[in-house]
C-alpha cells in the first residue's frame, strides 16, 4: 500500500501525511492554550511546581511524626509492662533491644516517608492525567 502500490500515487500518501500532521499540531496547539494553562494552575494550587510540592512538605512532617510517635509509644508500654511483671534487663540485653527498636523505627520511618512522598507523585500524576476531576478529590 501507500506509495509503494502501483494503483495510488505517492503524491496521495504525501498529502495524507501532510494533512495528519496538520491535525496533530493544531491538535497540539489547542493543547497548549486551552489545558495546558489549567494543569498548571492546578500544580500550582496545589503548592508546587516541578516535582515537590508543599504537600509534600507537610506529608514527609506527619509521617515522620507519626512514626517517631508510634515507636516511642511503642517503646513506653513495653517498659511499663516488663516494669508490672518484675522483669528486668540485663544493660546487654537492653544495648541488644534499644539496637533493634531503633532499626526498626528507621525501617518505619522510611517506609512512611516514602509513602507520603508517592502519595504526592500519584497526586501530582491524577492532576496530569484526569484534569478538573481530580481538583474535586482534592476539595479545591
Amino acid at each position: 500500500m501507500g506509495g509503494s502500490s502501483p494503483s495510488t500515487p505517492e503524491s496521495f500518501d504525501r498529502a495524507a501525511s501532510q494533512k495528519r500532521a496538520g491535525l496533530v499540531r493544531e491538535q497540539w496547539d489547542d493543547y497548549k492554550t486551552r489545558f495546558q494553562p489549567v494543569e498548571n494552575k492546578l500544580i500550582t494550587d496545589m503548592g508546587g511546581s516541578g516535582s515537590h510540592t508543599t504537600f509534600n512538605d507537610a506529608g514527609i512532617a506527619n509521617a515522620t511524626l507519626g512514626a517517631n510517635s508510634a515507636y516511642a509509644s511503642a517503646a513506653d508500654m513495653e517498659q511499663r509492662d516488663r516494669q508490672r511483671l518484675g522483669q528486668g534487663l540485663s544493660d546487654t540485653q537492653m544495648q541488644a533491644q534499644s539496637t533493634n527498636n531503633a532499626m526498626a523505627k528507621s525501617a518505619g520511618t522510611a517506609t512512611a516517608v516514602n509513602q507520603a512522598s508517592q502519595a504526592d507523585i500519584d497526586r501530582k500524576n491524577s492532576v496530569m492525567s484526569a484534569g478538573l476531576g481530580s481538583a474535586a478529590a482534592l476539595g479545591k
